[in-house]
């Protein structure tokens, strides 16, 4: 991130480096172009093709077992969906967090307030997760309800910064604000906690009935 002072660029985390100059040139080109083409493209790329290449043997063992992780609980159709969200979380890292950081925090929440709902559409048509059984659903719920906590998050947190710069706001709808902020989240939080703690127990004691009826 560069700033334009005086007619010239300078690097926004110290503001005595010019930038696309002398060592910014050399520690743009040494360590950040290397970093995001092997971390940032490379590795969603290789991903992406080593699951094209087995996309016809999703269900091989020996397969699952190699690459299993990347697409297991998906649908097969959707085998490549772990990584639309991988370029999901760079994308709102790129607009939200490089792009817009110069554009001030209410231009920065705005921006990443409309990439969220685009992503609640996409998960919504999509519906990625493969519900086996009943229980699957929960996997649905579960990233739906990720993704508008985070809605409501930049949102609360959207009024909480408007509120303070403008004084338009009342200071209840700010104290709500706040609850909603750290109650939303702590709530998701628990409830994920509960829905893995639930999922464990039922696996165990399905377990324990066919470890019975081989006996």
């Amino acid at each position: 991130g560069c700033e334009r002072i005086g007619g010239k660029l300078w690097l926004a985390a110290d503001l005595q480096e010019a930038c696309y100059e002398g060592r910014h040139w050399e520690l743009l080109f040494l360590l950040c172009l290397p970093q995001v083409l092997l971390f940032v493209i490379g590795l969603p790329l290789g991903a992406l093709v080593v699951l094209w290449r087995h996309r016809k043997d999703l269900h091989n063992p020996r397969a699952q077992f190699r690459w299993g992780i990347l697409y297991a609980g998906y649908r097969d159709e959707l085998y490549y969906w772990e990584i639309t969200i991988v370029i999901r979380k760079l994308v709102m890292v790129m607009v939200g967090g490089v792009f817009a950081s110069r554009l001030g925090p209410d231009m920065q929440v705005y921006m990443s307030l409309a990439l969220v709902v685009v992503f609640v559409v996409f998960h919504l048509v999509a519906q990625p997760f493969n519900e086996l059984t009943i229980h699957h659903k929960m996997l649905h719920w579960l990233e739906l309800g990720a993704l508008l906590a985070c809605f409501a998050t930049l949102y609360s947190g959207m009024l909480f910064y408007l509120g303070h710069e403008t004084n338009r706001i009342p200071a209840w709808s700010l104290d709500f604000a706040s609850v909603i902020i750290v109650g939303g989240n702590s709530g998701f939080m628990l409830y994920a906690i509960f829905a893995f703690v639930q999922a464990v127990r039922r696996e165990a004691g399905e377990s324990k009935g066919m470890t019975a009826k081989e006996r």
